[in-house]
């Protein structure tokens, strides 16, 4: 299975709720993870992916263009106009608003969209769905 991870403490040891455990639950699958929405702009390939898990707060990381903001909500809006074949897709942040945003972009796109916030249930959740590979 293809996955693209869209989240800013994914290679982070012990940061915000431990999320580089997202890494070692699908370490069987092919990843590709981007930590800021200019990142995954630059390593999205359309077409390619099985599931996608979204973050909106991406603070802390530069920011490609100066007029865009460096947020999930960002990528997403450029998601919609580039991805022809929405897939299944997990919003996975605790930015109430912000995820509401996404998700209800992607809705109205057509695309599959869940909302998830990270913990150690959304972990277990992932773990026993995808984390055989």
């Amino acid at each position: 299975m293809r996955i693209f991870i869209l989240e800013d403490e994914i290679h982070e040891p012990g940061g915000l709720d431990g999320r580089h455990r997202l890494k070692h639950i699908l370490r069987k699958h092919e990843l590709t993870l981007a930590t800021s929405r200019c990142e995954g702009e630059e390593l999205y390939r359309p077409g390619t992916y099985d599931l996608m898990l979204l973050d909106h707060d991406l603070e802390g990381r530069p920011e490609c263009r100066p007029d865009y903001h460096n947020t999930g909500w960002q990528f997403v809006k450029w998601l919609v106009e580039y991805e022809t074949k929405p897939v299944l897709t997990i919003i996975h942040s605790h930015n109430y608003d912000g995820g509401k945003k996404m998700m209800d972009l992607l809705t109205a796109n057509g695309w599959k969209v869940e909302r998830h916030f990270y913990g150690r249930v959304y972990e277990t959740a992932l773990e026993k769905q995808f984390g055989e590979g």
